[in-house]
């Protein structure tokens, strides 16, 4: 017969697997109900209904879900049914972040550079960016390449910048293959090449990365890296024009003023010049002189020469003189005005 206290001892043992056992169903219950609360918070978010969105977002949080506490970092940062805060976003980011989502380290690594919400500071951001790229988040990885690019809490590295940028852009991140294709075009942090260039280019320029249409274009004209092509380079060109990149803006312009077909050009010039391009507002400025493709007015000639040759646009001070002489100080003090009332379309 086996001694009683060995029985007591199995029995003990029993009962204590059947707690452990409730408690591990309790726990996954529970985990259960937040994982509901958060999904519930995601269909309200994805329908507009962000009253309802958080409220179960902040159910969620409360219980230390990092992704609710992930997308109440948005709605605040955003403004989505809430008014935005920056602190309160750089809050719940930072709750998320330390449990490890990738996506508020993102977001908190941002807010870091940027001073938006919390000190700006460029050693946290970098920690935090680090964090999420080494979880494979393409965005950190991009934003890592740009710090390293900049100098901005690390020295200046290009060749570092193109490490990260690589990754990003291996993974399909548009501006990290623009950014990329760009060191190859200047060989900073990796050997010159062009067809490289062409290749990390083209995959941006096919995602819509407007600054990459315009470089594609560039060496498109040239034939560096690509075939020489006029047709090529005035498709990628209006390509990017159509995305509001004013560079091309202005090339599309100059094209159609090349051919003389002066409402066009007067159209894409005025896209460029609105958004402080000097080298369109004085063409601008010369198609209301010449009365090319607009009426001829002289006062909206002046304002557009005035602001180009405040950014110091040489020929347009020049065309400012030269018209000055034929107006009147009452159009002249007008123009004036108009040129200091002016803000530029920031895009």
């Amino acid at each position: 017969m086996k001694p009683y206290f060995h029985g007591l001892a199995n029995h003990l043992k029993t009962g204590w697997r059947l707690l452990v056992w409730l408690a591990a169903c309790v726990l996954a219950a529970h985990a259960g109900a937040v994982k509901a609360d958060f999904r519930k918070g995601i269909d309200a978010y994805s329908r507009g209904d962000y009253a309802t969105a958080l409220e179960e977002f902040h159910q969620a949080a409360e219980h230390n879900n990092a992704d609710a506490q992930y997308w109440l970092g948005v709605m605040f940062d955003t403004g989505k049914g809430v008014p935005e805060n920056p602190v309160e976003a750089a809050k719940w980011y930072r709750g998320a972040a330390e449990r490890g989502n990738h996506l508020a380290q993102t977001a908190l690594g941002k807010m870091y550079v940027t001073g938006r919400g919390v000190p700006q500071d460029f050693a946290q951001a970098r920690k935090w960016y680090r964090k999420a790229a080494d979880r494979g988040d393409m965005l950190a990885q991009a934003n890592l390449g740009v710090m390293h690019f900049n100098g901005q809490g690390v020295p200046r590295d290009y060749a570092e910048a193109a490490k990260w940028y690589r990754m990003s852009a291996e993974q399909g991140y548009d501006l990290a293959q623009g950014e990329l294709g760009v060191l190859y075009i200047m060989g900073q942090g990796v050997r010159r090449n062009y067809r490289e260039a062409a290749k990390w280019l083209r995959a941006a320029a096919e995602q819509g990365h407007a600054n990459s249409q315009y470089n594609l274009a560039y060496l498109h004209a040239i034939g560096n890296g690509v075939r020489r092509s006029d047709s090529e380079a005035t498709k990628w060109n209006l390509r990017a024009a159509e995305r509001g990149h004013a560079k091309a803006q202005h090339n599309v312009g100059s094209d159609y003023l090349m051919d003389r077909r002066y409402e066009e050009a007067a159209k894409w010039f005025r896209k460029a010049a609105e958004q402080a391009h000097p080298p369109s507002q004085n063409n601008l400025g010369r198609l209301y002189e010449m009365g090319h493709g607009l009426p001829a007015d002289y006062v909206e000639a002046y304002k557009w020469y005035r602001i180009a040759a405040g950014r110091r646009h040489g020929q347009a001070q020049k065309n400012l003189e030269t018209l000055a002489r034929k107006m009147s100080p009452a159009q002249i003090n007008e123009a004036q005005k108009l040129a200091r009332d002016w803000r530029p379309n920031r895009r």
